[in-house]
C-alpha cells in the first residue's frame, strides 16, 4: 500500500472473535490503518461529514438471523447500508455464508442478499465459488499460541466448537468405529440433542470422551497442538468455508472432512485434507496416513501467510 489506507471493519472486534484480529494484522502488515465502524448511530451522523476510504464488512447477511422479528432487522439493515454506502467510498463485503445455518425466511434472506449486492462494490469470499461472482481471498490463520510442531501428539481424533444440529455430530457418530477413541469438545444448549448424542455413544459403545465446555482461544490451541486429526462433520450446503480449518491446520493438525464442495473445490490439493462419506467412514479411518505436523504448517504458511493474503486484498482494494 503506497498510501496510508484508513480501513474501516464491521462488526468490532471482540476478544471472541480471531478472525477480524487476523485481518487487522494483515491490514496494518501493508502499513493501513484499522478502525472499527461504530456502532453508535450519532456517530454514523457524524462521519457523514466527511467521506471516508474504505470500509470491510462481514457477516452482515447473518443480521436477520439475530431477531425473532427479520422483518425489522432486513428494514434496520438497509437503513445501515444506506450509511455505509453514503460515508465510504469503497464498500467490501466479505460473504462468510450461503445462507444461515440455523431457521430463516429464504424470503427476507434473498432481499437482504439483493441489498448488499447493490449497495457494495464487492464481494469476497475466502475459496473460489462458481456461483458467486467475487474476489478469492485466503483465509487468514489464527495467531500462534506456543506453537512448535514438536509436540506430542497424543490425541487423534478431535472434534471442537459449540455443538448444533447442522455440525452433523448425530450422523458422525451413527458410523463412527467403535475402537477409535474421540474428544468432543464444546457446549451444546440444545438438551434434545444432548441427549440423542449421548444416547448414540452408549448404544454403540464408542470410546468418545465429550467435554461440555467451553475452552478459551489459548487452551484450545493447545489442544490441537496435541491433535493428529481434527475431525469436520457439517456439511458444507451453508458455509463457504470453516474457521474450525483454518484453526486446525494452523497449528499442524491433519483434518478430516465430510466430502463436498469445499473439499472437492479448494482442499483437495492438501495430502494431509481426507475427506468422508458416512458408509466409509472405517474404511476411511482405518487407512488414513498421517502427515507430520511440520510438513502440514509448512505447505499451510506457504498458501495462508499474511504476504499472500495481503496481496490478494491489495487487488481487491485497487479494483475499480
Amino acid at each position: 500500500m503506497k498510501d496510508r489506507r484508513v480501513i474501516y471493519m464491521y462488526p468490532k472486534e471482540t476478544a471472541g472473535n480471531l478472525y477480524l484480529t487476523s485481518c487487522r494484522s494483515v491490514f496494518e502488515l501493508g502499513g493501513a490503518q484499522v478502525k472499527s465502524m461504530p456502532t453508535s448511530l450519532v456517530k454514523l451522523l457524524v462521519m457523514l461529514v466527511s467521506r471516508k476510504d474504505c470500509i470491510v464488512i462481514n457477516w452482515f447477511e447473518d443480521r436477520i438471523n439475530k431477531s425473532h422479528n427479520q422483518l425489522f432487522m432486513l428494514l434496520k439493515g438497509v437503513i445501515l447500508l444506506v450509511l455505509i454506502r453514503i460515508i465510504f467510498h469503497k464498500v467490501i463485503w466479505v460473504r462468510h455464508n450461503f445462507r444461515p445455518h440455523n431457521t430463516y425466511s429464504k424470503v427476507i434472506y434473498g432481499w437482504m442478499l439483493f441489498w448488499l449486492g447493490k449497495f457494495t462494490d464487492c464481494q469476497v469470499t475466502h475459496r473460489p465459488v462458481k456461483k458467486i461472482k467475487s474476489y478469492y481471498v485466503p483465509h487468514p490463520l489464527y495467531p500462534d499460541v506456543n506453537n512448535d510442531p514438536r509436540f506430542i501428539r497424543n490425541i487423534p481424533f478431535l472434534y471442537f466448537g459449540i455443538v448444533k444440529r447442522y455440525k452433523g455430530l448425530d450422523e458422525l457418530l451413527k458410523f463412527w468405529p467403535e475402537a477409535v477413541p474421540l474428544l468432543m469438545v464444546g457446549k451444546c444448549s440444545d438438551e434434545v440433542l444432548i441427549a440423542e448424542l449421548n444416547e448414540i455413544i452408549k448404544n454403540r459403545s464408542l470410546r468418545v470422551q465429550w467435554t461440555k465446555s467451553f475452552l478459551d482461544y489459548s487452551e484450545l490451541s493447545s489442544l490441537i497442538c496435541r491433535t493428529m486429526n481434527v475431525v469436520l462433520p457439517h456439511t458444507d450446503q451453508s458455509m463457504i468455508v470453516s474457521g474450525a480449518f483454518y484453526h486446525a491446520v494452523g497449528f499442524g493438525a491433519n483434518v478430516l472432512i465430510r466430502n463436498g464442495d469445499f473439499f472437492r473445490d479448494y482442499l483437495s490439493r492438501f495430502d494431509f485434507v481426507t475427506p468422508f462419506d458416512n458408509t466409509n467412514l472405517p474404511v476411511v479411518i482405518s487407512n488414513k496416513q498421517y502427515i507430520d505436523a511440520e510438513i502440514v504448517l509448512k505447505e499451510v504458511k506457504s498458501e495462508y501467510s499474511n504476504e499472500v493474503i495481503l496481496d490478494a486484498w491489495e487487488k481487491v482494494f485497487n479494483a475499480d
